[in-house]
């Protein structure tokens, strides 16, 4: 099945939020609530779920799937958990994350036109 183009930050996390397969989607929040706890920082919400999104995904370029398990908030199929199996959920995450990202750079790109 094809990802769907956010229209939106907020439509951009909760696709990340219901698709995820893996707990890697806790970094991407980890890194979410950093910016939001940071009042010196102004950023849009639409910046900080792009640089999210870049630190993840150089996160897990460099570790790999090693340390990944299943996503405990995947309400796309919550029959997922009991067949998790590491490498093609990485692998669908990393796709994932990467559609989103390309995304939300366009979506950017378009509002500073």
């Amino acid at each position: 099945m094809p990802f769907e183009p956010p229209v939106s930050t907020s439509h951009s996390l909760l696709t990340l939020n219901e698709t995820m397969r893996s707990d890697i989607l806790r970094d991407i929040h980890h890194y979410l609530h950093k910016y939001n706890d940071d009042k010196n920082d102004s950023r849009s919400p639409l910046d900080w779920l792009i640089e999210s999104l870049e630190r993840t995904l150089d996160l897990y370029n460099l570790i790999g799937e090693g340390g990944i398990d299943s996503n405990p908030f995947n309400t796309a199929d919550p029959m997922y958990r009991y067949k998790f199996k590491k490498e093609e959920a990485y692998k669908h995450d990393m796709k994932l994350m990467k559609f989103q990202l390309k995304a939300l750079k366009k979506m950017k790109s378009e509002f500073t036109h």
